[in-house]
C-alpha cells in the first residue's frame, strides 16, 4: 500500500462497495433460529435429487454468427468419387497418363473458384481429356477453405456429369495440395 489518505469521493465509493458486498453476504446466509440449528446438527437423509432440467442453450446468436460458425466447420470429403480403378491413378503418378490440363485456385475467392472450376471440367470433358489436375493448397493445418469446397463440389450433381473420381495427387504435383480428377467421357 502507498499509505496515501483517500480523498472523500473515494471513501463515499468504497464505503458503497463495502456496504453492497456486506449486503450481498448477509442475502446468501440463511436465517437461523433454534429450531433450524438443532436441524441442522441432526443426522440428515440423503438429499432428493433433482428433477433433470433442461440445459441452458446460452444467449441468442446472430443468424450471421450461426452462418460463419457452421462455415468454419471442416466439410468432410464425400464417400463417392474415389479412384475406382488404381491403375489409372497410378498411371498418372508415374507419369505414364498425361494430365491434359492444370487449374490453380490459388487468390480465387470460394464463388470465383467454383466457377472457375466448373468451367475448366467442362472445357476438358468437350476436348475429351482424361485426366486434370486442381490445386487447391493446402491451407492452414491442412484444412484449407478451397480444398474443402473442392471436396464438396465433388459431391454436385452437374459436376459428377463431368467427373467420374479424384485422387489425391503426388507429392510432384503439390501433394495434399492438389487433385487428380479423372473425367467421364462426353456423352454422345
Amino acid at each position: 500500500m502507498s499509505g496515501r489518505q483517500l480523498k472523500p469521493d473515494e471513501k463515499r465509493a468504497w464505503t458503497g462497495v463495502a456496504k453492497s458486498v456486506r449486503a450481498r453476504a448477509e442475502a446468501e446466509l440463511p436465517d437461523m433460529t433454534d429450531l433450524d440449528l438443532f436441524l441442522s446438527s441432526a443426522p440428515r437423509a440423503a438429499p432428493k435429487p433433482k428433477p433433470a432440467t433442461k440445459p441452458d442453450k446460452g444467449p441468442l446468436r446472430h443468424p450471421l454468427a450461426i452462418f460463419a460458425a457452421e462455415a468454419r466447420k471442416p466439410i468432410k470429403p464425400p464417400a463417392t468419387n474415389t479412384v475406382p480403378n488404381r491403375g489409372t491413378e497410378r498411371k498418372v503418378r508415374r507419369g505414364q497418363m498425361e494430365i491434359a490440363g492444370t487449374l490453380d485456385l490459388h487468390g480465387h475467392t470460394q464463388s470465383s473458384a467454383e466457377r472457375a472450376f466448373l468451367s475448366f471440367l467442362r472445357q476438358h470433358q468437350a476436348a475429351r481429356s482424361k485426366c486434370v489436375l486442381v490445386i487447391t493448397g493446402k491451407g492452414a493445418r491442412g484444412e484449407g477453405v478451397l480444398r474443402q469446397r473442392f471436396l464438396h463440389w465433388l459431391t454436385r450433381e452437374d459436376v459428377r456429369a463431368l467427373a467420374s473420381s479424384y485422387a489425391s495427387a503426388h507429392q510432384k504435383h503439390g501433394g495434399t495440395g492438389a487433385f487428380y480428377v479423372f473425367l467421364r467421357k462426353r456423352p454422345r
